[in-house]
């Protein structure tokens, strides 16, 4: 009797350890779980990638179009002021300047700098010594001579007689072309009326897709005097 019930006690713990072993997970189901789990991992990474640079793309867009904004805007305002003479009495320029007449925008045959001239303080006088045939060493008024010139990926500009100054960031163009009272191409400064004025931005971080890798903003000013 007592044979009996050891053998049954010993088959019911045995059953127990048996039923317990197969409770548990193989190996199969374990990779299984796990090759799920990087899936999932992975797509949300790559999702959060995309975000990360959709969101980068249109923060970048946005800083560029301000940045040639603001640009084309302090541009636009001095070239209107181009030629500026409150005293039409005074010649602004030295007796000894190489130029016959005063002239607001100075003609550039390379397009490759946009100068600006205009009495702003009202003194009379614009260049004080021109001594010489080259504009670049006479003495200027301060803020009274403004050249903007592309210098790498920057637009830069230099007042008076100092040095060109970062103006603008990431920019891939700046042209400009002077124009008739009639639109017609101007190839002497006497006849500038117009100055026509392209800025183009240039994408600041990598990655950003082809759509958005440049901004393009044109503007045709009237030089007022």
């Amino acid at each position: 009797m007592m044979r009996n019930e050891l053998g049954t006690m010993g088959y019911g713990i045995m059953d127990h350890k048996t039923t317990g072993m197969q409770n548990g997970f193989t190996l199969i189901e374990v990779m299984i779980s796990l090759t799920l789990g990087l899936v999932v991992m992975a797509a949300l990474v790559s999702t959060f990638i995309l975000q990360k640079n959709t969101f980068g793309a249109q923060e970048d867009k946005a800083e560029r179009l301000q940045t040639a904004r603001a640009a084309m805007n302090i541009i636009i305002q001095e070239v209107m002021m181009a030629g500026y003479n409150p005293n039409p009495s005074s010649s602004l320029q030295s007796r000894d300047d190489s130029l016959s007449t005063f002239c607001g925008i100075v003609h550039d045959g390379s397009n490759s700098e946009l100068e600006i001239r205009a009495d702003l303080d009202g003194d009379g006088k614009i260049v004080t010594n021109a001594q010489g045939s080259n504009p670049n060493t006479w003495n200027y008024d301060e803020n009274e001579r403004i050249v903007y010139k592309k210098i790498g990926n920057q637009l830069k500009r230099k007042t008076g007689k100092g040095y060109f100054q970062p103006f603008a960031e990431n920019i891939k163009t700046f042209r400009f072309n002077y124009l008739k009272a009639d639109g017609a191409t101007a190839n002497l400064p006497g006849d500038i009326r117009n100055v026509e004025i392209l800025i183009e931005t240039q994408a600041a971080r990598t990655g950003i897709s082809n759509q958005q890798k440049t901004f393009k903003l044109e503007s045709k000013v009237k030089i007022r005097n």
